[in-house]
């Protein structure tokens, strides 16, 4: 992949086969009727695919990339909201893809998640909340791990209903066995990263019997 893609994340599944998430007997909680908050409804739903088309436009004209330390650039506090709405973007992107459900979001920050999720499930309109966590880039903390960041999500004292996506920003190997599951006080853990210039894997829901991993590439118009 290009070195100037701030988003790389070369992931390898050495645990999983690949399958298709409409394999799946049931294709993720997240698709699911949960207790909802009653502003949630009000919100203003985005459609990820022409955000993700417009936001890289975006950064590519904006001329970041000239810059030497473009990566710690793309975390100055004036470009964070749409560099992690991004990500949020390529979430559901990813899942709708793989469960062919028109998923959209909106940001809505409070104690334990940053976004609500729309979706059509059994001809409902129903929701979802989502917390966006991140694996950094070694560029920029190369001392953080995977493990680490799931051990944080143990914070999480009652948030059973949660659905948690980690994007791991970084070249490297996942062993999902070895990863400590147990105990976690959320609903589902996705990972997700990038595999190449415009491709993307999921993996999730982690805490399910029956996880599978998704391809996806974004879209480019």
């Amino acid at each position: 992949g290009s070195s100037r893609d701030r988003f790389a994340a070369r992931l390898k599944w050495w645990v999983l086969p690949f399958r298709r998430a409409a394999q799946r007997s049931g294709l993720t909680q997240a698709l699911g009727l949960w207790l909802m908050d009653p502003r949630w409804p009000k919100l203003k739903f985005i459609d990820p695919s022409p955000f993700l088309v417009k936001s890289n436009a975006l950064v590519v004209e904006s001329g970041i990339f000239r810059f030497s330390n473009w990566r710690k650039l793309l975390y100055d506090r004036r470009l964070r909201p749409i560099v992690e709405d991004r990500r949020c973007a390529i979430f559901c992107y990813g899942l709708s893809s793989a469960t062919g459900a028109r998923i959209r979001f909106a940001e809505f920050e409070c104690s334990d998640y940053d976004y609500v999720l729309s979706f059509e499930h059994d001809d409902q309109l129903s929701f979802a909340a989502l917390q966006m966590k991140q694996l950094p880039s070694e560029h920029l903390n190369s001392s953080a791990t995977i493990e680490q960041q799931i051990k944080k999500l143990k914070k999480y004292a009652s948030s059973s209903d949660l659905v948690v996506a980690i994007h791991v920003g970084r070249n490297v190997e996942i062993d999902l066995a070895a990863l400590d599951l147990t105990d976690l006080p959320i609903g589902e853990l996705w990972l997700f990263g990038q595999t190449s210039d415009n491709s993307w894997r999921m993996l999730g829901d982690l805490l399910s019997s029956d996880p599978c991993s998704i391809a996806f590439t974004l879209p480019k118009t």
